[in-house]
């Protein structure tokens, strides 16, 4: 997704994901709701963007699942810093937005893959936990 993504982009789904990005960043830390949102929809433009109707099928389920799962993550960080898990996440998306904006669908495959493998690990501690 975030290959086809770095392809397919235009200028217009910068200003798209620039916006959202700043508005993450914006965003209250204890308001974790409108952080999830959000998040998801940083996700759902990147998918948006790569105009994959497989993907998209493939995705929509998950999309739905995902303001749940990813509540129960950052509501509950495994260090107790929700500042730095949040700082965590940011990194992720500038790292997948900045190669989208270069175009090279290499980095970033490489910084989502990074970024769904972290999201993992955090996921499993928080119900380890629990």
């Amino acid at each position: 997704m975030a290959a086809q993504a770095a392809k397919n982009r235009n200028e217009h789904h910068l200003n798209h994901l620039k916006e959202n990005m700043i508005a993450m960043r914006n965003c209250d830390l204890n308001d974790k709701k409108k952080e999830t949102e959000l998040d998801n929809e940083f996700h759902r433009l990147l998918l948006s963007i790569a105009n994959n109707k497989v993907l998209e099928l493939l995705l929509s389920p998950i999309f739905y699942l995902m303001p749940k799962f990813k509540t129960i993550v950052y509501a509950k960080p495994t260090d107790g810093n929700l500042s730095n898990h949040k700082k965590i996440m940011l990194d992720h998306h500038e790292k997948i937005l900045k190669a989208i904006i270069e175009q090279d669908a290499q980095k970033a495959t490489k910084a989502m893959k990074t970024h769904v493998i972290e999201t993992q690990s955090n996921y499993i501690k928080s119900i380890q936990n629990k």
